[in-house]
């Protein structure tokens, strides 16, 4: 059964596109945070959950399938976390969420090689979608 994991214990699966792998949810918004989890819950799937770029820094960052990252968190935004999940050479599959998407940010995004782009509220088949690809 699904659950929602302590990021603390979080292990890496081996294989960092683990199809069934654990999600990370990285929002500064708490209803956004529970929500998500509770809707990848519902298509089988464990979440992480983080409330800032820097809880989420302080795991093993290579241990996620798949991330969903806010872009507006307080001192660290979602691109400048991107930034840095690939300087450490991670390519892990990131949905960027935003409330106020330009296209400054889609194409910020679209550098640091972020597979999708959505403004929030995200429709939940594109959530979907994005964690079945």
């Amino acid at each position: 059964m699904p659950s929602l994991i302590d990021p603390g214990r979080a292990q890496s699966s081996g294989s960092q596109f683990d199809p069934l792998g654990l999600i990370a949810v990285v929002d500064d918004d708490s209803a956004v945070r529970h929500s998500l989890a509770l809707v990848l819950s519902v298509i089988g799937r464990d979440a992480a959950t983080f409330g800032s770029a820097a809880d989420f820094l302080a795991t093993d960052t290579a241990s996620y399938s798949r991330i969903l990252l806010d872009y507006h968190m307080p001192r660290m935004t979602g691109l400048e976390l991107a930034e840095h999940i690939r300087a450490e050479g991670y390519d892990t599959p990131i949905m960027l969420m935003s409330g106020g998407l330009t296209a400054s940010i889609a194409d910020k995004a679209s550098l640091l090689g972020i597979w999708k782009v959505h403004a929030k509220p995200v429709d939940l088949g594109k959530i979907r979608e994005f964690i079945e690809a």
